[in-house]
């Protein structure tokens, strides 16, 4: 009868099952830096993504607070004409055109429309979290609270627009001026009317554009300023940490 032998089991030392744990954790560790840095690079990326959407959005908003601040100075030196016209009794039928355009021009919509394209997105998402730069990430959030204050501002000053609308439709002819701003052709675009037809109505109408105005001149046009300020600082903080091109 033949015999198998097996070889002895020689048992592992001390070092042997040392070296294979640190072996097994080196792979661990490399496995878990690896997937970090991955991690970190993909965070990189989308950061630098989301700036260079923003700094795009601020120089719309930029555009777009130019046009307000522009149209509402309009308003505010058409209310400072017409104050003066008004103290000055210059309200007659022969005043009573340049009157009334000043009125209607006291009182035009003044909208601003802020880009929220990614603003939407670093909120929404909970992607503000990507922002590691603290002095870019604190600029927007004092941006993006302004444009609320912003906000409170226009429906304060667009209440009382209205308002003004109302009493001025009661008192004044603004059709050629409305008519005439749109191309239409009138067979009379200088008709020799009074354009005042309730003289009644004009210390209330007067009333309700010092509201408008005032609120214009002290808060709606010092924020609107504020707010450009705070957009181009953005811009340029932006421009210079991301380097974008």
């Amino acid at each position: 009868i033949m015999e198998v032998h097996h070889k002895s089991h020689v048992p592992k030392n001390l070092k042997e099952y040392f070296l294979e744990g640190l072996m097994i954790f080196f792979a661990v560790t490399m496995g878990f830096l690896a997937e970090s840095l991955r991690e970190h690079i993909i965070e990189n990326e989308r950061e630098e993504a989301y700036m260079h959407s923003m700094w795009e959005d601020l120089k719309v908003d930029t555009a777009r607070i130019n046009y307000s601040i522009t149209r509402l100075q309009s308003n505010t030196n058409a209310g400072d004409s017409l104050i003066y016209y008004y103290q000055m009794g210059m309200y007659d039928k022969a005043n009573s055109k340049r009157f009334a355009q000043l009125a209607l021009g006291a009182g035009f919509s003044v909208d601003v429309v802020f880009n929220d394209r990614t603003s939407s997105q670093l909120k929404g998402t909970g992607s503000f979290r990507l922002i590691k730069k603290k002095d870019i990430a604190d600029s927007l959030m004092v941006y993006w609270n302004n444009q609320i204050k912003l906000d409170q501002i226009h429906n304060r000053y667009e209440e009382t627009r209205q308002k003004q609308k109302d009493v001025g439709f009661r008192t004044f002819v603004w059709y050629p001026s409305y008519y005439s701003s749109v191309g239409a052709k009138l067979v009379d675009k200088n008709p020799q009317i009074d354009f005042i037809i309730n003289r009644d109505n004009l210390a209330h109408f007067m009333n309700v554009t010092s509201s408008i105005y005032n609120t214009g001149i002290s808060q709606y046009l010092k924020e609107l300023k504020n707010q450009k300020q705070l957009a181009v600082s953005l811009i340029e903080k932006i421009h210079s940490s991301y380097l974008i091109e």
